[in-house]
């Protein structure tokens, strides 16, 4: 069934509904009821005088709120408790508390709560007892108790992807709905620091919100909305991809308009705030300071279109008393009444003469919304009957924001960042603070998924109740489902000081903790179902009459290797050391297509390793038998200095994993007396200069890769696809060709320096939050290669080209792979020196010949690509005051330049800041080492050392100090180079198989004993999906009839950006499922809360008569149980099934 998105009549039936309505009332009532009005309250009304005539009323919604940050200066349990008071005195559980007990009291009084990862913490805690729990819920039917974002916290917008960002919030919108059966209409982020085009969007309206709020923009681009009356507006899709007008949302920001979310200023009758409290003035005191709030209000309605202002009266960790709250913000409504009445406050004299009088209550966002909708049609209305509705189209298409005819607000198809405070603030250095943490976030999310794809398909024969408790508590109890601690720690991290890297050391280490908590109760789970699934029920030692051993003796130490990034995986570095031992290794694929990928494995000895993938015998047999691949193994480094790193790596091409499956893999050790060294060299491994040749061992390989002198201070690698020309003196590539789309060689130069903090006393430093080099335009100072120091290990799979640098703490690795797209840059720095007292901001630098004048893209949370353009803002003119930190943006995923003749592509494996500062030039950061606080609150300055810091009370003068050496990072870019208009396509083929790559469970077993391995392979889906489509997430839900799954599809290619994945895709979900019938397939929104068919019904919308809609774009379903994908389009589904097979189906 196509869902019909917009009637193109609205507008006049709306006039004509109106004016039934005007009719209809008595013409001797002072009010006109439009409470018939779709999603418009009985409450609203127009007011009338006896005459007849309809005053100027200016409605003034006031909003109490709290802004509870889920960890930042105190962890989540310390601010939950009220633990760790020294450094700020807060407990949630008070929060929460007393505001119920306040709702009580007064039938009026509404409240509104965002952070769900403590109110179910409060919700669920013993100490909250039953008739509390049904208080809520009456208050929840109330509607005083009201829930905007209802995610888990408020997740940052610069430094999310896409994948964590939907997952926080499901989570929450879960419990809301499965325990209250409440949906949120509102997007409320308050505090992140800028706001992110794919916030604007999908994450607002695919969410089912009709509105979306914030404090936060950059000051220059405020004081212009001021003037305008520009604080609100439109957000819509920025190309052709879906119709503008069907994605609109209506956004506006918050806190009088101030940059921030507070009460206006004076007006905070919170604990924590020092403004004088009404309750505790005489009339006439009253009087004068009722009349500065409506005064506020004044400022505050002139720079508004309409006639509704919403007043935030709230702030962090705000209403812990909420008594004394309250009790002043009712005095205030009151009083503001009974001195209008009485005449010792004139409204028309404050509010004249675009208002005549004002109406004050206690409101929620989503009512606001609600009032602005309507002002909305009755404008279009208005311009309908005036005859101005010819709409006419944009009139530059490049503008960010055009405003439509019959609507006074404009509409914004771009984002808000960066975000600067004033003029030499920029918030653009949390886009790298805390890069480990970055990557642990993105790790831990990437396992979460391909462990809910295991959970959902191998966990048939356990039934329903783990996947249950998942998302909803029973009696008062906390979850138990093995996956839930993962779930809520990977969501926890994707709050606004989370993985943005902005919280206190102690804190930071509590994310850290969670997501490591987390993975090691899934690891336990997701290892015993691959057992399962791949072992049969009993295994033979020596086969024959010989001893019988139970399953669960066999491979019993399958382990997820979650250090692979340090070369650290126990299980295989203890098996290696034995030649009596074999290792096996299971590679899950949880990407949705057949893949092929080198995989290293730890092992701890320079040995002969033969490695071999387990397969049926043949296409007529089930017998299955192991085939032999290629491997090489290759010496390690530890430039990290890593205690339990091995000293080496065996590289082996997994060419055979299938999508949303796993393959098996086995590693025999050649026996001593038969080893022969694949290293031709006996130096120590700190001496291996210069080029070393070894041996893959030793089968083919589909593409292999080839190493030839250039010339004499040149040689060339190349792989099958691509050829890079590296310097032999220091191994830093000068070259990069594609010969398969025409061979021309893009010269490149990479080279890492960095910028020094600016520290002056007394002036805007460098900090967790703030990225301010010592000048403005400073250039970065360079840090050489060291001659004569390359080191190269070649083999027909892998080569490695290693280079050092003359500052010590600066290593590579540039990796090229057989038959791969891209080089992989391996980078280790630190730790980076402080010794001369100046902060250092790490970059790298690409120099290319390219002609990107200025031009370069940044990916929105790792899904749309924003055009950025050097020193230029769309919505404003900007004046530059900080040319080089005013020009760093996100990078989630991505970033690239191009012209015609070439483009280069640079792939992340965590958030990074990302500039092309220069023409032809791309730099990523990658490290920090600040040595100021940044007066941003955090109170530390980014200064991560080894052993911590330590504890201190902020009420003394002794500061908290720094322990050991500064950290060591490691990460990986993946770079790759096209013939031209093409960096999007190029990104994309690599997008998703670095976020999600190939995961690693590793089991040992002695070679004598025979392990009965019931298949070669597994996978969860019938067939691949296209190559532009990506299985997002695909989980178990809990069901008594069907199975039920939870099922998002994404499409993975924007409008345009490749000739053909950029079409729309028709996929068919009864190929989804392997042994399964579809029975049902309904579409969701996209935190599965609401049918997305219902929510298209009741959804407020802001389309104009003209909008149209072409049937390509429709996104309902095809026709049977197919659906249509638009580019960059995300869709969920709730699909019922009925299982056909009793076993796991394999595949070969």
């Amino acid at each position: 069934m196509i869902c019909k998105r917009y009637n193109i009549i609205i507008p006049f039936l709306l006039l004509c509904f109106i004016t039934s309505s005007l009719s209809s009332n008595d013409e001797n009532s002072n009010d006109v009821n439009l409470s018939n009005l779709r999603g418009i309250k009985p409450s609203i009304v127009f007011k009338k005088t006896k005459h007849g005539n309809k005053r100027n009323i200016l409605n003034v919604h006031v909003v109490p709120h709290t802004h509870d940050d889920v960890g930042w200066l105190k962890t989540v349990d310390q601010y939950y408790h009220g633990w760790n008071n020294t450094i700020y005195q807060v407990a949630v559980k008070d929060i929460l508390n007393t505001i119920i007990i306040s709702l009580q009291q007064n039938r009026k009084r509404t409240f509104t709560y965002v952070e769900m990862a403590f109110f179910t913490k409060w919700y669920y805690d013993p100490t909250t007892s039953s008739e509390t729990r049904q208080v809520v819920k009456e208050l929840i039917q109330n509607d005083q108790l009201s829930f905007a974002n209802g995610g888990w916290c408020m997740h940052d917008e610069a430094t999310t992807h896409y994948m964590g960002m939907i997952d926080q919030t499901s989570l929450g919108h879960l419990f809301l709905k499965e325990e209250f059966g409440y949906v949120p209409k509102v997007g409320w982020q308050l505090d992140p620091f800028g706001h992110s085009y794919l916030q604007g969007t999908m994450m607002t309206h695919g969410m089912g919100f009709d509105s979306l709020f914030f404090g936060r923009i950059d000051y220059q681009d405020l004081e212009k909305r001021k003037l305008e009356s520009s604080v609100e507006g439109f957000w819509s899709s920025a190309d052709d991809t879906f119709n503008k007008e069907t994605s609109k949302v209506f956004w506006g920001l918050t806190g009088s308009y101030g940059g921030n979310y507070g009460a206006p200023d004076g007006f905070c009758f919170d604990v924590l705030c020092d403004d004088p409290l009404l309750t505790e003035m005489g009339e006439a005191t009253l009087i004068e300071r009722v009349k500065k709030f409506l005064e506020s209000v004044k400022e505050q309605s002139d720079i508004t279109i309409g006639s509704n202002v919403m007043v935030t009266m709230g702030s962090d960790f705000q209403y812990q008393m909420a008594h004394i709250n309250y009790e002043n913000l009712d005095l205030l409504l009151d009083s503001i009444k009974n001195f209008r009445d009485s005449g010792a406050i004139n409204m028309t004299s404050i509010f004249g003469p675009r208002f005549d009088d004002i109406d004050i209550f206690y409101s929620t966002p989503e009512k606001y919304t609600k009032y602005k909708h309507h002002e909305f049609l009755q404008m279009s209305a208005d311009a309908t009957m005036s005859g101005m509705n010819d709409i006419t189209s944009f009139d530059d298409a490049s503008t960010a924001e055009s405003p439509l005819s019959s609507s006074p607000w404009s509409t914004k198809t771009d984002d808000f960042f960066p975000y600067s405070d004033n003029a030499h603030s920029f918030w653009t250095g949390y886009f790298t603070s805390r890069s480990s943490l970055k990557r642990l976030e993105r790790v831990g999310s990437s396992f979460l998924h391909a462990a809910r794809q295991i959970e959902a398909f191998l966990s048939r024969e356990g039934g329903g109740g783990d996947i249950l408790s998942k998302y909803k508590g029973h009696n008062g109890q906390q979850h138990t489902s093995p996956l839930r601690l993962l779930d809520e720690g990977v969501a926890i991290a994707q709050h606004h000081d989370g993985v943005s890297g902005t919280s206190k050391q102690h804190v930071a280490y509590d994310y850290a903790k969670r997501i490591h908590a987390g993975m090691n109760d899934a690891e336990t789970y997701v290892t015993t179902l691959l057992k399962n699934v791949f072992i049969s029920s009993r295994s033979i030692y020596g086969g024959g009459d010989k001893s019988v051993f139970e399953s669960e003796v066999v491979l019993e130490n399958l382990s997820y290797c979650q250090l692979l990034n340090e070369t650290i995986c126990h299980v295989s570095q203890d098996a290696s050391k034995d030649d009596e031992n074999d290792i096996f290794v299971v590679v899950y694929n949880s990407l949705a297509l057949n893949r092929r990928e080198v995989v290293a494995i730890p092992v701890s000895r320079d040995a002969e390793y033969n490695v071999d993938v387990l397969v049926t015998a043949t296409e007529e047999s089930e017998a299955l038998d192991w085939k032999p691949v290629s491997s090489v193994l290759i010496p390690t480094t530890n430039y990290a200095d890593i205690a339990s790193a091995t000293e080496y790596a065996l590289y082996f091409n997994a060419s055979v994993l299938p999508p949303v499956g796993a393959a098996v893999f086995r590693i025999k050790i050649v026996k001593t007396e038969q080893k022969r060294s694949t290293l031709e060299t006996s130096a120590t491994r700190k001496d291996y200069y210069g080029i070393h040749y070894l041996k893959a061992n030793p089968r083919p390989v589909a593409a292999v890769n080839n190493i030839e002198e250039y010339d004499e201070g040149t040689f060339i690698v190349s792989n099958g696809v691509l050829e890079i020309f590296f310097d032999k003196s220091t191994g830093v590539a000068r070259q990069l060709s594609n010969p398969q789309v025409g061979g021309q060689r893009l010269p490149i130069l990479q080279e890492w320096g960095y910028y020094k903090s600016y520290d002056k006393a007394g002036e805007q430093k460098s900090g967790a939050y703030i990225f301010r080099p010592k000048e403005s335009n400073e250039e970065p100072t360079m840090i050489s290669p060291m001659s004569g120091k390359s080191v190269v290990f070649h083999s027909d799979l892998v080569t490695e080209v290693h280079t050092v640098y003359e500052e010590h703490w600066i290593k590579q690795i540039t990796r090229v792979k057989s038959g791969e797209p891209y080089i992989e840059v391996e980078y280790t720095v630190g730790p980076v020196p402080i010794a001369d007292g100046i902060g250092k901001e790490v970059i790298t630098r690409f120099h290319t010949e390219i002609k990107n004048n200025g031009l370069f893209y940044t990916d929105s949370n790792g899904r749309d690509f924003m055009q950025r353009k050097r020193s230029y803002r769309p919505s404003w003119n900007l004046e530059e005051f900080e040319f080089v930190a005013g020009n760093y943006y996100p990078v989630n995923a991505a970033i690239y330049i191009e012209d015609e003749k070439s483009s280069l592509c640079i792939l992340v494996d965590r958030s990074q800041g990302g500039s092309s500062i220069k023409d032809g030039t791309v730099e990523l950061m990658v490290q920090r080492r600040t040595l100021f606080d940044d007066w941003r609150g955090v109170g530390e300055a980014m200064n991560e050392t080894v052993d911590g810091i330590t504890s201190y009370d902020p009420s003394e003068d002794e500061p908290a100090r720094r322990l050991g050496q500064g950290v060591i990072i490691t990460g990986i870019h993946r770079i790759s180079v096209g013939s031209g208009r093409d960096g999007a396509s190029k990104a994309r083929a690599q997008m998703d198989k670095v976020f999600f790559p190939p995961h690693i469970f590793v089991a040992s077993s002695k070679s004598e004993i025979f392990i009965p391995f019931r298949a070669p392979s597994y996978s969860a889906v019938k067939k691949a999906l296209p190559d532009n489509i990506q299985l997002i997430t695909f989980t178990k839900l809990p069901s008594e009839k069907y199975e039920t799954y939870l099922i998002r599809l994404g499409h993975q290619y924007g409008y345009g950006e490749d000739q053909y994945l950029s079409a729309p895709v028709k996929v068919d979900m009864n190929n989804l499922l392997l042994g399964f019938d579809v029975v049902s397939v309904v579409e969701k929104t996209l935190s599965g809360n609401q049918d997305w068919e219902k929510w298209q019904e009741q959804r407020l919308r802001w389309e104009n008569d003209h909008t149209e809609i072409t049937s390509e774009w429709t996104t309902s379903l095809a026709s049977g149980n197919s659906v249509i994908l638009n580019p960059l389009e995300i869709r969920t589904f709730e699909v019922q099934a009925i299982l056909i097979e009793d076993d796991v189906t394999a595949s070969s």
